[in-house]
């Protein structure tokens, strides 16, 4: 692959992850204060989406830090899914 091939499939997936991982934090927004799931929430506790946006965005930006710094998005080093998988979920 290409240098530039790579660098361009590597933005590509961090720019999927990155929306993954924000769609991932809406919907534990959604279950908890929308489906209320597991138990209710009072009203005076009901805030919109937008007051937990910039930490949701924040912890992305966080979590894509820490996956290019593990080397997920290098493309040049082989690895199995495998140890892709103990990178994303911190277990290195």
């Amino acid at each position: 692959m290409s240098p530039r091939k790579a660098r361009w499939t590597a933005i590509a997936q961090a720019l999927v992850d990155a929306v993954l991982i924000s769609v991932g934090f809406f919907i534990a927004y959604v279950a908890r204060y929308q489906l209320q799931w597991f138990r209710p929430v009072d009203e005076e506790f009901l805030v919109p989406y937008g007051v937990y946006f910039p930490s949701s965005l924040a912890l992305t930006l966080i979590l894509l830090l820490i996956y290019w710094v593990e080397g997920l998005y290098d493309l040049k080093r082989k690895r199995s899914w495998l140890n892709d998988v103990y990178v994303v979920f911190g277990a290195r």
